[in-house]
């Protein structure tokens, strides 16, 4: 999980006689976008090995003796399935709908086998995204709020 703590707003909305959430929640949008962006492109894939792969965006293949392949569509388009939302005042989620999302971005379930493969977690978006960026995407929409409104 990334936390970013904004401070003080209800001291700023009562000085301004603003509130600042909706800007606030602009620019948390703004920190889901950068997190997606470390966490949703997908690795190179792993070379098929033996007679058993997975294939993205399709499923388990197998290659039978007489050397046809056969296989299973499963998959559920991880790459899609991504949605940041604002969840309550200021709280904004980034979530996969993928029901197998956790095993690959969740820092606390995903698999070695994923962890392997080289997908990115919620962790690794939290250790690459630096105080700046947040100031670049957090500190816009609140001056276009002061200056004009959103």
């Amino acid at each position: 999980m990334i936390d970013v703590a904004v401070i003080n707003t209800d001291q700023w909305s009562t000085a301004l006689g603003r509130d600042l959430a909706p800007a606030i929640n602009v620019g948390l949008l703004g920190v889901g976008k950068l997190a997606e962006n470390i966490v949703a492109p997908y690795p190179p894939a792993p070379s098929p090995s033996g007679d058993t792969w997975y294939e993205r965006g399709y499923g388990p293949k197998r290659r039978r003796k007489d050397g046809s392949v056969t296989g299973r569509k499963t998959s559920e388009m991880l790459g899609r399935r991504w949605t940041i939302a604002s969840r309550s005042r200021m709280v904004v989620v980034l979530m996969n709908t993928a029901s197998y999302a956790a095993n690959v971005h969740d820092s606390e379930e995903q698999s070695a086998v994923m962890q392997a493969i080289g997908w990115k977690t919620d962790a690794d978006a939290d250790r690459e995204i630096t105080p700046g960026q947040i100031e670049d995407v957090m500190i816009p929409p609140i001056v276009n709020f002061l200056v004009g409104g959103l």
